[in-house]
């Protein structure tokens, strides 16, 4: 009977040690199914991905990825034009550490978003568009592969591509994209959109692709601000606009007059609606030049000032070596500041003051003069111009349009605006 007993333990023991060792065993394994499965996917897909990346510091941008069994990727991307005609290639694995992780390794388009240079993407001085080119995969599911960045946590959304959507997509979003732009073309800057028996005015960003509304409830202010990507068609938004109990989540064939500065537009593929110049008081969030103002930040644009449709009216682009037109509140500690024209390692620009008020305008006065290397010619009359028209003294309203991205629209004439982000 004793035999019986200790016979009977061991092999008790016995089993819980091979239970033990099976549940040791089972989280590397099913790592493992689950890399096997992400490489699997990524590979067998004929037309590519079509992937959406939307980094932290803003923004959004569409690529189209082709992965091959030899890890390596071939890649287009929508935020320059030769870069949505020609691909580039690079290398590519998946890493097993706490998660899974997709690691771009070769420096290619997906890189320069992160790439501290302000000179190659226009980004914050070692920080680029804060964006990320190693992910942690958070899932898979049907079609679709769900991505968090792993230094920023910047989002990409990879989606298996159709057969129509093949190597010329990204080549025609980019021009959707660049069609889309017609809307600053119109020279009025203020525009009112229809939607759910309400008026809001509407602001398109696409530079960093944001869409953002704003209207009036109860007397305050209220906006709405979300970002979208470019599809083939036109646009979508990443988080859907709902008022009244409808739903604004896509907005498709646009179809512009400028000469009567208006557009229609598809909502959802059903509704057509109407976008027409605001000719009233525009809708201001009153405390939007405070903001702008308070905030610790360079802000830049890419083409200095639009007027009467015409985006870089003064040419700023054709200075060589051209980076950004900035402002810089408290440059100097005397409260006086800069606007800049960046060209190379140099600057040059005016200075005086900045004066916020709780009206949603913002005024620059007491120019002193101009400081640093000067471009010479032609372009330094550029910075004067621009310079000149920055002091107008009725000021410029202020629209916010993303995270540390802003309009200035003049408020004696708003067909001379300028964006900043």
């Amino acid at each position: 009977m004793r035999i019986l007993r200790v016979t009977l333990w061991m092999l008790l023991l016995f089993t819980s040690c091979k239970k033990e060792l099976q549940d040791y065993e089972s989280p590397d394994r099913r790592l493992t199914e689950l890399l096997n499965s992400y490489e699997e996917a990524l590979v067998n897909s004929p037309d590519g991905w079509i992937g959406y990346l939307y980094p932290k510091g803003g923004g959004s941008y569409t690529f189209k990825f082709y992965f091959d069994p030899a890890n390596r990727v071939r890649m287009y991307a929508d935020f320059r034009e030769d870069y949505a005609a020609a691909f580039k290639e690079s290398s590519y694995r998946f890493k097993v550490e706490a998660v899974i992780s997709l690691y771009f390794d070769t420096y290619s388009y997906i890189h320069e978003l992160s790439d501290p240079n302000p000179a190659v993407i226009q980004g914050v001085v070692g920080q680029g568009l804060v964006s990320d080119f190693e992910f942690s995969v958070l899932a898979l599911s049907g079609d679709t592969m769900s991505l968090r960045g792993n230094h920023n946590e910047s989002e990409l959304i990879l989606v298996r591509a159709q057969p129509e959507q093949g190597e010329s997509y990204v080549q025609t979003v980019y021009t959707m994209n660049e069609y889309i732009r017609q809307l600053d073309a119109i020279p009025w800057y203020f525009k009112q959109l229809e939607f759910a028996g309400q008026t809001f005015m509407l602001s398109l960003n696409n530079e960093i692709k944001t869409f953002s509304l704003y209207y009036t409830s109860q007397g305050q202010f209220q906006s709405f601000s979300t970002q979208f990507i470019v599809t083939d068609q036109g646009i979508r938004l990443r988080e859907a606009f709902t008022f009244g109990g409808e739903s604004l989540s896509e907005l498709t064939d646009f179809v512009f007059d400028l000469a009567a500065q208006t557009a229609t537009v598809r909502i959802n593929n059903s509704t057509t609606a109407l976008l027409t110049t605001v000719r009233d008081a525009p809708i201001i969030d009153p405390q939007a030049a405070i903001d702008f103002f308070v905030n610790t930040y360079i802000y830049r644009s890419s083409s200095g000032f639009t007027i009467n449709g015409v985006t870089d009216y003064y040419s700023l682009r054709e200075v060589p070596s051209f980076t950004s037109l900035s402002y810089e509140p408290r440059y100097y500690i005397d409260n006086y500041d800069v606007l800049l024209l960046n060209f190379g390692v140099n600057f040059y620009g005016g200075v005086f003051q900045s004066h916020a008020g709780n009206n949603g305008i913002i005024v620059f006065d007491n120019l002193l003069g101009f400081t640093g290397v000067t471009p010479g010619g032609v372009h330094t009359n550029k910075v004067v111009n621009s310079a000149t028209l920055w002091v107008d003294p009725q000021g410029y309203y202020v629209v916010k349009t993303g995270n540390n991205a802003y309009d200035l629209v003049q408020v004696a004439n708003p067909n001379i605006w300028i964006r900043f982000k």
